[in-house]
């Protein structure tokens, strides 16, 4: 095809050549994405997401010190899926940490539904993460019993 389209428009000859060459490579990636093992990190795990989020908090605070930390604790939902996250990554390393959390989660009195916020609103299966995370209004209270398992024993 080269040789057609050479002899047509050889001034473009270059051109093509390297969106042959890109496309080639694409090609090539995903078919050893699909047949080989050397790529099998691409894929995003939960792990993977935790980490990110975590990490994402503590470069946060490592730019912007204590007005990162006050601008998070300024909007105390976010605060407290800091928290649920890091205790979601907490538990990876220990499993007595997600037993804890289960345990607040639990107890934790629940929104009525009479409007009046009393305590949190949370997914009827707070074992999964992102349910976890539709936690509304928990206040300091809640932040205070999620710090506490975080704190070193």
């Amino acid at each position: 095809m080269e040789g057609v389209f050479a002899a047509k428009h050889p001034e473009e000859l270059d051109t093509v050549r390297a969106l042959h060459e890109r496309m080639r490579s694409r090609r090539d990636r995903r078919n050893r994405f699909f047949h080989s093992a050397d790529l099998l990190d691409l894929s995003l795990t939960p792990r993977m997401c935790l980490e990110s989020f975590c990490d994402l908090f503590d470069y946060g605070l490592k730019l912007f010190g204590d007005e990162w930390a006050k601008a998070v604790g300024g909007a105390g939902n976010l605060e407290t899926y800091e928290l649920l996250l890091r205790l979601e990554r907490a538990a990876l390393r220990d499993p007595a940490v997600s037993i804890q959390l289960m345990k607040v989660l639990q107890d934790w009195p629940r929104n009525s539904s009479s409007g009046r916020k009393v305590g949190i609103q949370i997914a009827t299966h707070p074992e999964d993460l992102h349910l976890r995370l539709a936690v509304v209004n928990g206040g300091s209270a809640l932040r205070n019993r999620l710090r506490a398992l975080l704190a070193p024993a």
